[in-house]
């Protein structure tokens, strides 16, 4: 799924030298688009909102007891700790630039799909350009209010290249 992404975001990928590391993700059985949503959105902010340094992504799951952990981890701008809950609002964008498009529902359309299969979502930052941001969301193994998500594996592939087509 996330490869199939960031093929199809290759060219904006690669017009900023992105740099996209993507660890073992599992294989989940989800409300359709749900996954594909919440990581395009996030893709798609750490091209807007980039540092003047090569853009550096990073994608990693992992199993914790009766959860999945997903991170994604960039080096852009960074988000000040006063504004790490509003950015999850409808239309709260942070940045009036009108340079930068956009409408402020991105980071909204991930809350409302995380809680959807049953998780919670955050994000840490500093607010320090170049040192980035980090989404962390958690996703439960068997919801039972949920039964559209399960567990179908996990993938063990890892790869780090620089995006090129």
């Amino acid at each position: 799924m996330l490869e199939l992404l960031v093929r199809q975001m290759g060219d904006q990928l690669d017009a900023c030298g992105a740099t996209v590391e993507i660890g073992a993700m599992p294989a989940l059985k989800t409300i359709h688009g749900l996954l594909d949503s919440i990581f395009q959105n996030l893709f798609t902010n750490a091209i807007k909102y980039r540092s003047d340094q090569p853009l550096e992504i990073s994608v990693y799951a992992e199993k914790t007891g009766s959860e999945w952990v997903f991170s994604f981890t960039d080096n852009g701008i960074g988000i000040a700790p006063e504004y790490h809950e509003r950015i999850f609002g409808v239309f709260k964008r942070l940045h009036n630039d009108p340079d930068v498009p956009g409408t402020g529902i991105g980071l909204a359309i991930c809350k409302v799909a995380v809680e959807k299969m049953g998780g919670r979502i955050w994000v840490e930052s500093d607010g320090v350009e170049g040192q980035g941001s980090k989404f962390t969301f958690l996703l439960p193994l068997m919801a039972p209010e949920n039964p559209a998500l399960h567990p179908a594996g996990e993938s063990r592939t890892r790869r780090r290249s620089q995006i090129s087509h």
